[in-house]
Order: structure tokens, then C-alpha cells, then sequence
């Protein structure tokens, strides 16, 4: 979302686009070029800890993390960190889902394994190359 948004707004003042992902993918290489975008372009598992510009994004990327998940305690009463190892953010799914079985909040991940067991009928099988419900890709943003 920000690499397609600051591609929009920024595009000829962008001389390179850093994206740390897991496997270098040529669609989103192609999508990106597809923008008008002609600087370079480096995609690379663990960038955030090769470029000093990838690692600051990573930390400002945490911040604004943890920014969502503290209004989403002060909205919902969300506890815990919000990752799928912590006990205290599985124990507030364990009580919203008993509050509401069927109607998950629109922020929780639904293909969490561990939703199988704590929230069956809020998990929904991770399709690989597919999206779920209004999820959208980097893919979808640059394109739009």
C-alpha cells in the first residue's frame, strides 16, 4: 500500500523502491514498472537489515503498528500485542468469539491456523496467490 502510494505521488521524484519480501517476485517488479516507474528496483528477503532505508521504513512500520493496535484496544478492548503467538491477544479472540461466533471484528486475520481451533467459524483457509473477502495485495494498489 505505501510503495503504491508513494509511487502515485511521487513518481518522478523516486530515483529506487526498496521492498522487503519474502522470494523476489517479478509481478510485482512488472507492476511497479507498469506505474511509469523507471528508477531501481530492489526486492530482497530481509532488506530491512541489508539497506539502512528499508530498516528505518521497518521501524516506522512498527510504530504505526503499534498505534493501530492501541486504538484498536481503545475501540474493541483488544488485548495483547495482536500476534497469533501471544496468549493475551488469543485470549481476547477466545472471548470475542464467544460474544459473537459469527460475526468476526473486520481486523482479524481469518487465515490464522490457530483461529481452527480458539474461532472455527471465523477461519477461512489461506488460499495461496488469493485474497479473502476486501483483502487486497500490493499487486491490487499498484494497478489501481
Amino acid at each position: 500500500v505505501i510503495v503504491a502510494r508513494a509511487l502515485n505521488v511521487w513518481r518522478e521524484k523516486l530515483t529506487a523502491v526498496y521492498v522487503d519480501a519474502v522470494g523476489v517476485s517479478s509481478k510485482l517488479v512488472s507492476a511497479i514498472r507498469k506505474t511509469g516507474f523507471r528508477g531501481t528496483i530492489v526486492i530482497e528477503t530481509k532488506a530491512d537489515s541489508k539497506y539502512v532505508v528499508v530498516g528505518a521504513a521497518s521501524i516506522v512500520a512498527k510504530v504505526l503498528r503499534d498505534r493501530t493496535i492501541e486504538e484498536l484496544r481503545r475501540l474493541y478492548g483488544v488485548e495483547g500485542s495482536g500476534y497469533p503467538t501471544d496468549q493475551r491477544t488469543l485470549n481476547w479472540i477466545k472471548k470475542a468469539y464467544i460474544v459473537s461466533p459469527y460475526n468476526p471484528p473486520p481486523f482479524i486475520r481469518r487465515t490464522w491456523g490457530v483461529l481452527r481451533q480458539i474461532a472455527p467459524s471465523w477461519y477461512v483457509e489461506k488460499k495461496v496467490g488469493k485474497r479473502h473477502d476486501n483483502q487486497r495485495s500490493l499487486l491490487d494498489y499498484l494497478s489501481s
